[in-house]
C-alpha cells in the first residue's frame, strides 16, 4: 500500500519468502527489492540495504521482520538499528490502519474495504551515552524508540506490544 503511493522509486527490505510465494511473487518481481532471510543476521541483505540509502534512496522495511494478520504491532527486531547507524538516515514513521488479512479478498470482491495511512514526521536517532550496556539491549532500545514513534500514529488497539 505504501509502495503504491510512494513519490518516488524506493527500495524495500522484504522476507525472502516472498519472492517464493504465488502470487506475492508476482509484486516482489515487479518492484524489485531486496529480499532478507528471517531468523538469521542477512549481512547481504543489510549491506544491499545501508548501499541503497547511501544512495539516496528511501528504503521501505518493517521493523517487526513480518507483516501483523491481526491489529497490534509486534515486538521488532533489533537488527535494522545496523541501517541507522550506519546511514544516520531520516526515518518517517508510518502507521496502516485496515490492513487486516480479508483486506485484498474483500477488495476483490467488489466490496471497498477501509485503510488508512498516517504518516508521521521525521527523525533521526540521536545518539546517547550507553556506557555499561550491551549492544543488544542499546539496538533494541533504539528500534523500541522507533516503534513508539509509529505507535503514538495508531489507535491504541493498533499498539499490541507498544501500547
Amino acid at each position: 500500500m505504501i509502495l503504491a503511493h510512494w513519490p518516488s522509486s524506493p527500495e524495500i527490505l522484504g522476507a525472502s519468502d516472498v519472492w517464493k510465494k504465488p502470487g506475492q511473487n508476482i509484486l516482489a518481481q515487479l518492484y524489485g527489492g531486496i529480499p532478507i532471510h528471517r531468523g538469521v543476521i542477512d549481512r547481504t541483505a543489510l549491506h544491499a540495504a545501508v548501499a541503497a540509502v547511501q544512495s539516496g534512496r528511501s528504503l521501505i522495511l518493517s521493523p517487526e521482520g513480518t507483516r501483523s494478520h491481526r491489529p497490534g504491532m509486534q515486538m521488532a527486531k533489533s537488527g535494522l538499528t545496523y541501517i541507522f547507524d550506519k546511514t544516520g538516515a531520516w526515518i518517517l514513521p508510518v502507521g496502516i490502519i485496515g490492513s487486516t488479512p480479508d483486506f485484498l479478498s474483500n477488495a476483490l470482491h467488489g466490496k471497498k474495504p477501509a485503510a488508512t495511512v498516517i504518516i508521521g514526521k521525521p527523525f533521526k536517532i540521536a545518539a546517547q551515552d550507553e556506557t555499561g550496556k550491551s549492544n543488544s539491549v542499546i539496538r533494541q532500545a533504539k528500534v523500541d524508540f522507533v516503534m513508539r514513534q509509529i505507535a503514538a500514529l495508531l489507535p491504541e488497539e493498533y499498539r499490541g506490544y507498544y501500547a
